[in-house]
């Protein structure tokens, strides 16, 4: 597994997270 792919699996993770916080 790649950095890039962790670390968009992060940025996925932080917006989905930041969509529920805002709902």
């Amino acid at each position: 597994m790649k950095e890039d792919d962790r670390h968009i699996l992060c940025r996925q993770i932080v917006e989905t997270v930041g969509d529920a916080v805002i709902f």
